[in-house]
């Protein structure tokens, strides 16, 4: 019975996305990903986890615990990200929905319709489950920040409950792009085996 209704929902995914657009489709808000990430911090604010930075600046890592009153410092690129399911962003982004029969898992992703966007993509990947609801496992941001006398691409990566990672490259004019990864790590220890 359950994977008759598996069955059925992928079914209704598959076919919904090759449908064209309707008006009432135009309407169907994005997945709340900003919403989403500032509840992810306030639960990590509130638990009793650890927290282990770990900085890698051009293949040479250090690592850390950082004190609870920092990691919304650390997560801020995640908070201040633009709003693209907001009403002034929305008709900016296209929403693709699909299945990924290898992984089990609905892909939302968001792309621009205009090259020059900050943010690039927003994927989020979720484990469909009938019996207790889906959950959210990741989401990946893409995200172009341009000043003055530098561009910086931040590839940025939330997994649910466990960690995030921001790899910012630095891009100056006639120097070499320098590449720094900052990880928090709370729910994802592996023990030394």
């Amino acid at each position: 019975m359950k994977r008759t209704v598996l069955f059925f929902c992928i079914i209704l995914i598959v076919v919904s996305c090759r449908q064209k657009k309707s008006p009432a489709a135009e309407n169907t808000a994005f997945f709340p990903v900003l919403s989403f990430l500032k509840s992810q911090v306030a639960e990590v604010d509130t638990s009793v986890y650890p927290l282990l930075k770990i900085v890698t600046i051009d293949s040479v890592s250090d690592s850390s615990y950082i004190k609870r009153e920092e990691f919304k410092h650390y997560a801020s690129d995640f908070l201040s990200l633009p709003d693209i399911g907001s009403k002034e962003l929305k008709n900016q982004y296209t929403e693709t929905k699909l299945f990924d029969e290898t992984l089990g898992r609905v892909v939302l992703d968001y792309t621009p319709k205009n090259s020059e966007a900050e943010i690039r993509r927003e994927e989020v990947m979720i484990i469909p489950d009938a019996e207790t609801g889906d959950k959210v496992q990741s989401v990946i941001i893409d995200r172009l920040v341009n000043s003055n006398d530098s561009t910086v691409q931040k590839r940025m990566f939330w997994q649910v409950a466990k960690r995030f990672q921001i790899v910012n490259i630095v891009q100056k004019n006639n120097q070499p792009d320098k590449v720094v990864t900052t990880e928090i790590v709370w729910n994802d220890f592996h023990p030394a085996e």
